[in-house]
């Protein structure tokens, strides 16, 4: 099979466009022109290690918008209802030239550690799961 000049510029100018944008970057620093971007999440599962006390997991299946965006998420304290409110997000440099075409991801967020009581976890405002600890 012969390959033209042509689809081997290509081919090179994809590759180095992934390379500049690829999961390895660091994500922006705050001030630095970075923008918050969006997550498309496609599953969750709670996992709930056999532990005293109990330790929690979000497991987190989806896709960044590109290639370079870097996932981000922040995770508050049960609040005095047990909700555990998680949020997910990307960030990126608008300035940068990127492959336009979806990165997934699989992110295992750690929770904590609960001892007594029942919880709910939400995922950018979408419940996603209950657990109780004895």
């Amino acid at each position: 099979m012969r390959i033209s000049w042509p689809a081997i510029a290509l081919l090179t100018l994809m590759a180095g466009l992934v390379a500049a944008c690829g999961a390895g970057a660091k994500a922006p620093e705050p001030g630095s022109g970075a923008e918050e971007g969006i997550i498309i999440v496609d599953a969750t599962q709670l996992e709930i290690m056999e532990s005293y006390p109990v330790q929690v997991a979000l497991l987190v299946r989806g896709a960044l918008p590109t290639p370079c965006h870097e996932l981000g998420w922040q995770v508050s304290a049960p609040d005095d209802k047990g909700r555990i409110e998680v949020r997910m997000f990307s960030t990126h440099d608008p300035a940068q030239v990127c492959i336009q075409v979806e990165q997934p991801f699989e992110e295992r967020l750690m929770l904590g550690d609960f001892r007594e009581g029942s919880y709910s976890v939400w995922l950018n405002g979408e419940r996603v799961g209950e657990f109780d600890a004895p």
